[in-house]
């Protein structure tokens, strides 16, 4: 996993949320091109935006309870979350442009 990105599974997820006040979660899998395409962007995100938001990555394929529970059905789905609370959803490769509107 890329610095500053944490790997997520469906029993690690919850506490990830409550644990960081601001954090962004990518559903991802490794057969997806646009989530493979995503990965430098993301990392990049991670480097600009560390120690004020955190970065998660969840393996759809590995992990379906939670990609279940938010009704995730495209991927890459990246998940939002401000003091635990799900906020904001960006559905499908966003440029980083995209990805500081939201995280701002």
């Amino acid at each position: 996993m890329t610095e500053g990105i944490t790997a997520l599974t469906d029993a690690t997820f919850e506490a990830f949320v409550k644990k960081n006040k601001r954090c962004i979660i990518d559903f991802w899998a490794e057969w997806c091109g646009p989530c493979m395409r995503m990965v430098p962007i993301y990392a990049d995100a991670a480097k600009k935006y560390g120690g004020k938001v955190a970065f998660g990555k969840m393996n759809i394929d590995e992990n379906q309870k939670v990609a279940k529970e938010y009704g995730i059905m495209s991927i890459p789905t990246f998940l939002i979350f401000k003091d635990g609370e799900h906020c904001n959803t960006l559905v499908g490769m966003k440029g980083p442009a995209e990805l500081d509107a939201a995280l701002k």
